[in-house]
């Protein structure tokens, strides 16, 4: 079995970092619409309790 030249194993690093900054950075984007239209997990939380009462 032949090893990597380091350059290319870096190179292939520094695009798997890449990537993975690029997804948590769509991911951050998606929860903080989801929290301004819903709210957070307290405020859902409230609603519930605030539906249940008034349905009995």
């Amino acid at each position: 079995m032949q090893q990597a030249d380091p350059e290319i194993a870096a190179n292939a690093m520094i695009c798997a970092i890449h990537q993975a900054t690029y997804l948590i950075n769509r991911q951050l984007k998606s929860q903080r619409r989801a929290f301004e239209e819903k709210g957070g997990f307290g405020e859902e939380l409230y609603r519930s309790r605030k539906r249940r009462r008034e349905n009995g």
